[in-house]
């Protein structure tokens, strides 16, 4: 949908806006936000993801992946750079849906640890495609993640 590139306080942080395909309304907007820029509370460089309700450390490895999809503009490689990242994306219709064209379900992880309460949630598309949008608990590759909470507020 579109690319921002901010100056200032938040210089070196890029945005990218990807619109739902099937209403035209923005699905999601995904930031690279360096180490030290507001809204950044990690110890480095950092994406914003999950409908911006989460913060994730990046690896040296992530940073590139990261800058490269957001700058291009391409949900499909930030979903291959990890799943998460593209929470609005569907990469069987490879399209991006908002929130009010998801189901979103929440399921009791079964790999808990019977001590807390861990939920997967699962999305299915307008085309009924299912998948994995976060697993908040074990069984999840979660890099160095020392910021935010899963949060979900139906479809």
């Amino acid at each position: 949908m579109s690319r921002i590139q901010l100056d200032g306080p938040s210089a070196g942080t890029i945005a990218a806006a990807f619109a739902c395909a099937a209403c035209g309304e923005e699905a999601e907007t995904v930031r690279f936000l360096p180490r030290g820029v507001p809204g950044n509370h990690c110890s480095g460089d950092a994406v914003q993801f999950h409908f911006g309700s989460e913060t994730m450390m990046l690896g040296p490895g992530d940073v590139r992946a990261v800058r490269a999809a957001l700058t291009a503009s391409d949900a499909a490689a930030l979903h291959a750079a990890h799943p998460r990242w593209a929470a609005s994306y569907c990469p069987q219709c490879r399209a991006c849906y908002c929130r009010r064209h998801w189901t979103i379900e929440q399921e009791p992880d079964p790999a808990g640890d019977g001590y807390s309460m861990h939920y997967d949630t699962h999305g299915t598309c307008p085309s009924g495609h299912r998948r994995l949008m976060a697993k908040d608990g074990p069984g999840w590759p979660q890099g160095d993640r020392d910021a935010g909470g899963l949060i979900v507020e139906g479809k």
